[in-house]
């Protein structure tokens, strides 16, 4: 791998984590279950939104279907209560 594609990748990768974190706080959503969903430490998860450790595509796409799937229970929950009201 040439040095213009790691920079490349590391670029790609500070961009989702820089979306992930952005997304996960304006959620409300601690960092907690978002890194238990995608099976990491909650420590893990911290390092790497603020740029100290880089992961695995694998591990960033479990990040992110963790927070996917934190984000859609809240709006299922919502629905729910929603519903309760209109009823």
């Amino acid at each position: 791998m040439s040095s213009s594609e790691i920079s490349s990748t590391d670029c790609k990768q500070d961009e989702v984590r820089q979306r992930v974190r952005r997304v996960r706080r304006a959620s409300h959503i601690a960092q907690g279950p978002v890194a238990a969903g995608a099976d990491l430490d909650t420590s893990t998860l911290c390092r790497w939104e603020l740029g100290q450790v880089t992961l695995s595509p694998k591990q960033i796409e479990n990040i992110q279907a963790s927070l996917l799937a934190e984000i859609e229970g809240r709006l299922n929950a919502i629905r729910e209560g929603l519903a309760v009201v209109a009823s």
